[in-house]
């Protein structure tokens, strides 16, 4: 009699699962884990808090759509657009979106740690308090696009494009930023400790207030940038006004 109890209790005790069901329309809260999606044409679709962990979607049109809490977490997004989407707070932890187009896109407080953006393009984008640690980003796109606050630690941002972007506040500690284009860029008040800055353009860029402690610069383009009261390379702290050189 007891067994019998106790097999009604773990029974009911027992939290009901969500299977994926690949054949669902989009919707918010849809289930499409480990779906084959690729070159879905789901332009304009509402998939807030959806499930989309480990699909396949490479080459998908997901222009204009809400992914706002939605889980895209190991998901393959090689070559999808996803120009316009209105993303907080999803998830894209170690997703692959090599050569994805991500176009004025939205997405405060989304997390894209060690996720792979190489050659993705991603202009005009809100990027505020993202985490993007050790992300990859060799080659990739991202002119005037706004990371104010967002985490950049240990990123990998060789050969990027960044011109006239807002890094203000950023944690860009032990990041590889060799030979990125970072022209007319905000950096004021960000963490670059220890990154490795080795042929990069930051002309014309504000750094004031930065901390580039243990940062290697060599051949850098600091001409016409604002260094006042960065904290140099060796410890030192510039002058108030200084341009181009720290003094």
């Amino acid at each position: 009699m007891r067994s019998k109890i106790l097999l009604v209790v773990s029974l009911f005790s027992t939290p009901l699962l969500s299977y994926a069901d690949c054949s669902e329309p989009a919707a918010p809260r849809v289930n499409w884990e480990f779906c084959d999606k690729q070159s879905a044409q789901l332009s304009n679709s509402d998939l807030r808090e959806a499930v989309l962990k480990k699909a396949k979607l490479n080459s998908a049109n997901l222009e204009n759509s809400r992914l706002s809490d939605a889980d895209l977490g190991f998901t393959q997004l090689k070559n999808a657009n996803l120009d316009n989407i209105r993303a907080r707070n999803a998830r894209f932890t170690s997703a692959q979106l090599q050569n994805a187009s991500i176009n004025n896109a939205y997405l405060p407080n989304a997390r894209f740690s060690r996720a792979d953006l190489s050659h993705a393009t991603s202009t005009n984008s809100n990027f505020t308090k993202v985490n993007f640690y050790n992300t990859k980003f060799e080659k990739t796109k991202v002119d005037s696009s706004d990371f104010t606050d967002a985490n950049l630690e240990q990123t990998n941002m060789s050969d990027i494009s960044a011109i006239n972007s807002i890094f203000s506040k950023a944690r860009l500690i032990n990041a590889n930023m060799e030979y990125g284009n970072f022209s007319g860029a905000n950096f004021s008040k960000a963490k670059l400790e220890g990154a490795l800055l080795n042929e990069a353009n930051f002309s014309g860029a504000d750094l004031q207030g930065a901390d580039l402690r243990r940062a290697e610069i060599v051949n850098t383009d600091f001409s016409d940038a604002k260094l006042g009261n960065a904290i140099w390379v060796n410890h030192k702290r510039c002058r108030p006004g200084s341009i181009g050189v720290c003094k």
